[in-house]
C-alpha cells in the first residue's frame, strides 16, 4: 500500500503502481475501517456560538421535585422555614479541528478512472471524517470518567463485569428517563466478554443466550446483547492506559455534543464555501498562488465532546486488561 501525500499527483500514482498502460476497474474500493458513529448518543448539542470564549457553564438543579418530600408542619398555625435547593455546573468546551487535500492540475487531467481520487470524491467522505473524530473525541471523554469503576487492569472483560455494570447502573435511580444506557469497548474486549459467558453455567444451558453476544453480524452497535439491560457498542478507538483499557458505559447525553456556527466566518464567495452549521463545519476551495499548478479542498470545525457532571447521567469506567 502506498502513501500518497499531498498534492496528490500523477507521479505519485504512477509510482503507487496503478497508473500503467492497462485499465483498472472503474470502481475505487474502498478499505475497510471503523464506522461507528457515536452522535445519536450524545443528544443535542451546546452552541457556543458567539459565545465569548471556548467554555461555557451548563447548570443543572438537584434537592428538588423527587429529590424534596414535604415535612411535617410544626403545629396548626406553625409553618416549617422555607426549603433549599442546591445549583450546579458542567463546562462544555468547543476546539478547532481542520483537514485538507489537494491536487495537483495535471493528476486531474491524466488521472486513470478508477485510480484517481478527485477532491470532489473527498468531499464526499467529510462526514465520515467527522464522524471519526466526534468518536475519538467521545472516547477520549469517557476514558476520563471517575464517579464509578468497573473491572480490574489484570484481568480482561469478563462474566463478572458485565453483571457489576448492570449492578452500577441500576444505582442511579431516576435514569431509566435517559434511556437505554450503552457501554462502548473494543472488539477484543467484546470477545473477551463473550468468551468469559462460555464457561458460565446458566449461559452453558441457554444456547440462544449465549449465542446473543457470540454471533458475529457485522454491526459495531448491538442492542441489549447480554440481556442484562444495556446497549454495547465496538470500536477501536477507546483509549487504553497502562495495559488497560478505558471502555465506559455511560447514559445517552452524558458526553454532549458542542459546535459552534461556522457560517459567522463569512468566506469569500469565490472560495464556494458550504457551510453545516449544525455540525460546526465550514468546507472551502483553497485558493493556491499563482505559480502553483494545484488545487485544493479545506475543511475547518468548531464542536468538541465534553463529559457531564455524574450527577445527570450514567457513568461508569470499564477498565479492563487489554486483550492480546
Amino acid at each position: 500500500m502506498s502513501t500518497i501525500s499531498a498534492p496528490a499527483t500523477q507521479a505519485a500514482l504512477q509510482s503507487a503502481g496503478v497508473q500503467y498502460s492497462f485499465r483498472l476497474q472503474e470502481i475505487l474500493q474502498m478499505a475497510l475501517m471503523d464506522q461507528l458513529d457515536v452522535l445519536p448518543r450524545m443528544g443535542a448539542p451546546v452552541d457556543l456560538t458567539g459565545m465569548g470564549a471556548l467554555t461555557m457553564r451548563t447548570p443543572f438543579l438537584s434537592g428538588v421535585g423527587y429529590a424534596k418530600p414535604m415535612t411535617v408542619s410544626g403545629g396548626e398555625t406553625t409553618l416549617n422555614a422555607a426549603s433549599s435547593y442546591d445549583i450546579a455546573y458542567s463546562t462544555a468546551s468547543v476546539g478547532q479541528y481542520d483537514l485538507s487535500y489537494t491536487q495537483s492540475a495535471q493528476n486531474r487531467v491524466i488521472g486513470l478512472p478508477g485510480a484517481t481520487v478527485n477532491l470532489e470524491n473527498l468531499a464526499e467522505l467529510l462526514p465520515a471524517n467527522f464522524a471519526a473524530t466526534l468518536r475519538l473525541l467521545y472516547c477520549t471523554a469517557g476514558s476520563a470518567i471517575s464517579y464509578a469503576t468497573v473491572g480490574s487492569t489484570s484481568l480482561e472483560l469478563s462474566a463478572d463485569d458485565l453483571f457489576s455494570i448492570a449492578y452500577k447502573a441500576r444505582l442511579r435511580l431516576g435514569a431509566q428517563a435517559l434511556g437505554v444506557p450503552c457501554v462502548t469497548i473494543t472488539p477484543k474486549s467484546m470477545n473477551s466478554a463473550a468468551n468469559s459467558l462460555r464457561s458460565e453455567p446458566g449461559f452453558q444451558f441457554n444456547l440462544p443466550a449465549l449465542l446473543g453476544p457470540a454471533r458475529y453480524n457485522g454491526m459495531q452497535r448491538m442492542n441489549d446483547p447480554f440481556g442484562l439491560g444495556y446497549d454495547v457498542q465496538i470500536t477501536t478507538d477507546v483509549l487504553t492506559n497502562g495495559g488497560a483499557d478505558l471502555g465506559f458505559c455511560v447514559s445517552d447525553g452524558a458526553i454532549v455534543r458542542t459546535k459552534a456556527s461556522p457560517s459567522r466566518m463569512q468566506l469569500p464567495q469565490a472560495v464556494d464555501p458550504i457551510y453545516l452549521d449544525d455540525f460546526g463545519i465550514a468546507v472551502y476551495k483553497l485558493l493556491q498562488a499563482l505559480n502553483s499548478a494545484t488545487f485544493g479542498l479545506q475543511a475547518i470545525g468548531f464542536f468538541g465532546a465534553t463529559l457531564q457532571d455524574p450527577s445527570v447521567g450514567i457513568q461508569i469506567l470499564v477498565n479492563t486488561k487489554t486483550p492480546s
